[in-house]
């Protein structure tokens, strides 16, 4: 079975991934469940916190916007806006 979680860091970039047997893909106590951008963002509001920006992004939204880009010839700035903050936050990746 795969880690719940992981951190991955290669100099300057750290990537979080976190599977579906994380915490934050089970439901709280009350029996809600998690949602498309909202529970994980402890990360990113302390980075933003301390002068770091941060882009938030579905996976389809991404996939979609690159190959839009891609068919247009337009990868590379598309790229550059998801390259450009110091924190990215891909949501709601399903397996």
């Amino acid at each position: 079975m795969a880690p719940a979680f992981a951190r991955v860091s290669n100099n300057d970039l750290t990537l979080w991934l976190a599977g579906p047997q994380s915490s934050a893909a089970r439901p709280m106590p009350d029996g809600r469940c998690p949602e498309p951008g909202g529970w994980n963002r402890f990360v990113v509001e302390g980075a933003i916190q301390n002068g770091f920006d941060a882009l938030f992004t579905t996976a389809t939204a991404l996939i979609e916007d690159l190959s839009s880009a891609t068919r247009d010839g337009k990868l590379r700035a598309a790229l550059t806006s998801y390259t450009h903050p110091h924190v990215l936050v891909i949501d709601d990746v399903r397996v």
